[in-house]
């Protein structure tokens, strides 16, 4: 089981520097059912877009990469544009950060 709880402190540090708006496991993660070795499956909202979007969001990426000490694949919320998609994820998600 992925016990993201422990992470929270570096969690909204990295969310903060990032300026994102609000971050939620997606996947197995958010189930509870993400094993050691698996990737770790995140959606983000960035608070606006602006010339740092390229490195706000590999800043976010790498840290929460060393933070969670497995990959990480993260989806910007905005670049979803497939029902099928957004339904798969309205059934398995799981805020752990957002302002």
């Amino acid at each position: 089981m992925f016990d993201v709880e422990s992470f929270e402190p570096e969690i909204v540090e990295l969310c903060r520097c990032a300026r994102v708006r609000r971050l939620e496991l997606i996947g197995p993660a958010a189930a509870g059912e993400c094993a050691d070795a698996d990737e770790v499956d995140v959606l983000v909202r960035f608070q606006h877009a602006d010339g740092e979007f390229f490195n706000r969001f590999f800043d976010l990426k790498e840290g929460l990469e060393r933070v969670f000490g497995r990959m990480v694949d993260m989806t910007v919320e905005n670049t979803i544009h497939d029902p099928v998609v957004w339904e798969t994820i309205e059934h398995n998600r799981r805020t752990i950060y957002t302002i």
